[in-house]
């Protein structure tokens, strides 16, 4: 049998089945705890809240498993079936036994951060601290520059920056960069035939210090 919990004029509020399930908003809880609501939620607001009450900043939620088993935060939409096979069009999946974090969207695996922070995004077994995969196609990695205004001769489109640091200083330093910039005619241009650009390449030399001013390499739009 099953216990309910009623409030005004007898409208039940919370179950617990025979099973043991707990049921808020649902007279038919499929898990240990099965929260609905059935009249629907504004976005941007929850059904679960955790606060802390205190002075302290902090706030926290646990999930827990077996050295050798896997955590998980399911996504999914009304349209699937109620069991956990289905209901994870969209998962965060934590794997205790490698410590590999992965992020799954529309049921495929996006990005995935293994024990040693190497993060994959198209493969779920990144050799490198960052490493593209695309299937059957190019891997494209793409810097964008946002710009409200016209981008004048010169100014950075996007850069790589290579940095080090080691015993001997105090701090990280410029060792390369990659820029590329907008040349003159770039300016006021409104279509991508007239968007004339050049890729500048910069390299540290010995007692400059942190100062690269000048490219050492520069391939021009021409």
């Amino acid at each position: 049998r099953a216990m309910t919990f009623n409030i005004r004029s007898n409208v039940e509020a919370m179950r617990i089945d025979d099973t043991g399930n707990v049921g808020i908003g649902t007279d038919s809880p499929t898990g240990l705890l099965h929260v609905l609501n059935s009249s629907g939620t504004a976005v941007g607001t929850s059904e679960l809240i955790i606060q802390h009450g205190g002075s302290s900043t902090q706030a926290g939620m646990s999930i827990l498993s077996d050295d050798g088993g896997i955590s998980f935060i399911n996504f999914g939409d009304m349209s699937d079936a109620n069991t956990l096979v289905d209901e994870d069009v969209g998962r965060i999946t934590y794997t205790h036994s490698t410590n590999k974090m992965q992020f799954i969207t529309n049921t495929n695996t996006a990005l995935t951060i293994d024990s040693s922070q190497n993060v994959g995004i198209g493969t779920d077994s990144p050799d490198y601290l960052l490493e593209l995969e695309a299937a059957d196609a190019p891997a494209i990695l793409s810097l964008h520059r946002g710009e409200t205004g016209n981008l004048g001769d010169g100014e950075s489109i996007g850069e790589i920056v290579f940095r080090g640091e080691d015993t001997g200083h105090a701090a990280s330093l410029n060792g390369a960069i990659i820029r590329a910039v907008g040349d003159a005619d770039w300016a006021g241009a409104d279509n991508a035939d007239d968007a004339p650009s050049r890729l500048e390449f910069y390299t540290q030399s010995d007692g400059s210090g942190d100062g690269m001013t000048a490219p050492r390499m520069t391939i021009d739009s021409s």
